[in-house]
């Protein structure tokens, strides 16, 4: 018969691994595909779930099962224990949600000081003569981070073949670059000259 300890380790070290480990993930382009097509594959399960629950990312879960594993050894496997990794939980998912919340306010502040500097980078470009895709990618390689990395997502969208409309589209939405990308996106349909627009900016 399997003692407890090994059992007990095993199950422990097998959260931690899916905590550290969350599994492949889809590529780039793949992620890409799915965000212009705007299709949103929600399985039955999923649309069943509390809202507050589907809120809650894979790696948040794994986080917080990871941090109730952790509670429940430490506190000797009992009634008491599996109370505490009960609590730790969604302690430990509220916190990393905390913390991830943060992060995505120092990129949205990131990304709002670097705009100027990259539209004066398409500017320059497009005066230069440069078409639109070409100066996406010239400003994608000069452009900090986070910024060239939405600008690598347009070039992902027009790299599968999407029109310069709907690779902007894609990020309409964006709280720092979604109206540009709007006024961009209606350039390409409308044939404007994308110089004019952005000096709106």
């Amino acid at each position: 018969m399997i003692t407890s300890g090994p059992v007990i380790a095993g199950l422990t070290l097998g959260v931690a691994l899916l905590c550290l480990f969350p599994g492949p993930n889809r590529s780039a382009l793949r992620q890409v595909a799915a965000a212009a097509s705007g299709a949103k594959r929600v399985t039955a399960w999923q649309d069943r779930m509390p809202g507050w629950v589907s809120r809650i990312s894979g790696l948040q879960w794994r986080f917080g099962l990871l941090a109730g594993a952790v509670c429940w050894l430490l506190w000797g496997q009992g009634l008491a224990a599996c109370l505490v990794a009960a609590g730790a939980i969604p302690l430990a998912i509220a916190g990393l949600r905390w913390l991830e919340s943060a992060s995505q306010r120092r990129r949205a502040q990131q990304l709002a000081a670097q705009l100027p500097g990259c539209l004066e980078l398409f500017a320059a470009a497009l005066d230069a003569g440069v078409p639109l895709r070409a100066a996406v990618r010239h400003v994608a390689a000069l452009a900090p981070e986070p910024s060239a990395g939405l600008l690598r997502a347009v070039l992902g969208h027009l790299d599968l073949g999407r029109s310069d409309a709907q690779a902007w589209a894609w990020l309409r939405d964006d709280t720092v670059w979604g109206a540009v990308a709007r006024d961009l996106a209606r350039c390409a349909e409308s044939g404007a000259a994308v110089a004019e627009v952005l000096e709106v900016h």
